[in-house]
């Protein structure tokens, strides 16, 4: 018969630890800045026959411009760089044991960190009129920018659900206590991985500035 006084204990929601999740973020956040600038744009520039440029933690610099229409291969090198690399990171949550958390974790937000940089930047170059994803576009009207407006709303809402079921599989728990678990992983993540996005910056041949224009920005 149970005490009254002291009832049994209820089992409690996994504690995780702040800096190791915040190491893991920063980790998947770098990965996922090197599938976009190193291995996308680098690979798009030697498909569009470019030999040369400069690598920064922010973009790659080619001295002279790519010519048309080969420019649009490099252009769309970055967004298929983070698109592959989000396939990765997926395709490691399937075949990850469930007691190796740590890699599912960094395969989880190196999916999320590459799918919302891809789709997100999709949005900033429907709006804004510039930036990698209007190679899609034969020129930069305001009709085609709508599309890809549209576009962001079907797959950026797609990427979030495919996140949100991957981290719950991935999260052991009632439904109270994933909520509050996958709300501290994600607040730590999305700080951490932003602090080093904006630090990265700091010695870019261009500027400090580009610590808010790209750094922060992305």
């Amino acid at each position: 018969m149970a005490n009254p006084v002291n009832p049994v204990p209820q089992a409690s929601s996994p504690r995780d630890d702040l800096w190791t999740v915040a190491a893991i973020a920063v980790l998947a956040s770098v990965v996922a800045n090197v599938a976009h600038e190193t291995i996308g744009h680098g690979a798009g520039l030697l498909l569009a026959g470019g030999r040369s440029g400069l690598f920064t933690t922010t973009r790659l610099i080619v001295p002279t411009p790519v010519p048309d229409p080969a420019w649009r291969i490099f252009d769309l090198g970055g967004p298929a760089g983070n698109l592959a690399f989000a396939g990765l990171g997926w395709l490691g949550l399937r075949f990850l044991p469930a007691a190796q958390i740590r890699w599912r974790l960094y395969c989880w937000l190196l999916m999320a960190f590459s799918l919302f940089w891809a789709f997100g930047y999709l949005l900033f170059s429907g709006i804004a009129g510039r930036g990698d994803w209007l190679a899609l576009l034969p020129g930069h009207g305001s009709p085609g920018r709508v599309l890809l407006v549209i576009a962001v709303f079907i797959l950026y809402e797609a990427s979030i659900k495919l996140c949100t079921h991957s981290l719950g599989q991935m999260l052991d728990g009632s439904a109270a206590d994933l909520k509050v678990r996958a709300r501290r992983l994600v607040g730590i993540a999305w700080l951490a991985g932003g602090l080093i996005a904006t630090a990265g910056p700091a010695l870019d041949p261009r500027g400090a500035l580009e610590m808010i224009n790209s750094g922060a920005l992305s």
